[in-house]
């Protein structure tokens, strides 16, 4: 968490990594490491990752809404949308997940 927080982000990653490789059923480790990534612009990494954790907990808002900025990050706003909108229904005021959806581009 101290490299995260100090955006050492590619150091957080590979901390993270570790760790879920230690201990692959904490998906914290996942989610987190997905978050490191995602700073560090390594989203396809990024995605797996929290995907892993989404296994763990696919009910978990929080985990959702990460997911959705790395699939905006991927160019997928429709993958994005519905990762907004689950975290939402969850978790109505999910700051990240309101923040993903004033991201989303408008359909015109």
């Amino acid at each position: 968490m101290a490299e995260l927080d100090s955006r050492n982000y590619s150091e957080a990653a590979k901390l993270f990594g570790a760790a879920a490789y230690l201990d692959d059923l904490d998906s914290r480790y996942h989610y987190f490491s997905g978050i490191a990534l995602s700073k560090d612009r390594r989203y396809k990494e990024a995605e797996r990752a929290l995907n892993r954790a989404l296994r763990a907990e696919p009910f978990k808002a929080s985990y959702l809404a990460e997911a959705g900025h790395v699939y905006l990050a991927l160019g997928l706003p429709l993958r994005a949308k519905g990762n907004f909108d689950k975290a939402l229904k969850l978790e109505a005021n999910n700051k990240r997940a309101k923040e993903g959806m004033e991201k989303l581009p408008s359909d015109g």
